[in-house]
């Protein structure tokens, strides 16, 4: 399984880069699949950042680099714990879980697309992608 890095392109130009992942060659992939956040596992007290990840992408990675417009959240995550998008500032589920239990979201990752390396511009608009997160936090 390929683990991508993803960016956001911010209203006003600035260029964010999602860290932990590793520069792979072309893919041949001509469709994005397989938005994925991990890890999803986390327990109580103890900081967790879950990062996204696609299995499929067509961009011709390190040349060029996975950019969206925005992440759209639906449902409700555990306590302590921040979704991504830009009113936040972030591009992965982030922070402490104040309570044990199980969760689920529906996230929209906007306007998918591949941008030349260190760029913010725009190529083929690949549409948006949705995908269900299932987080568990242990007590």
């Amino acid at each position: 399984m390929r683990k991508v890095c993803v960016i956001f392109a911010a209203a006003a130009g600035a260029v964010f880069l999602l860290s932990g992942s590793a520069a792979f060659a072309t893919n041949g992939s001509t469709v994005f699949a397989g938005l994925y956040f991990s890890p999803t596992n986390g327990k109580v007290g103890y900081h967790m950042v879950a990062h996204n990840y696609w299995t499929k992408d067509p961009c011709n990675t390190p040349a060029e680099h996975i950019i969206m417009s925005d992440y759209t959240v639906v449902g409700t995550v555990p306590p302590g714990l921040q979704s991504p998008g830009m009113a936040t500032g972030l591009f992965n589920f982030e922070g402490t879980p104040r309570q044990a239990g199980d969760w689920e979201v529906k996230v929209t990752a906007h306007d998918v697309t591949c941008a030349p390396a260190g760029t913010a511009t725009r190529g083929v608009n690949y549409g948006d992608f949705v995908t269900t997160v299932k987080f568990h936090i242990d007590p």
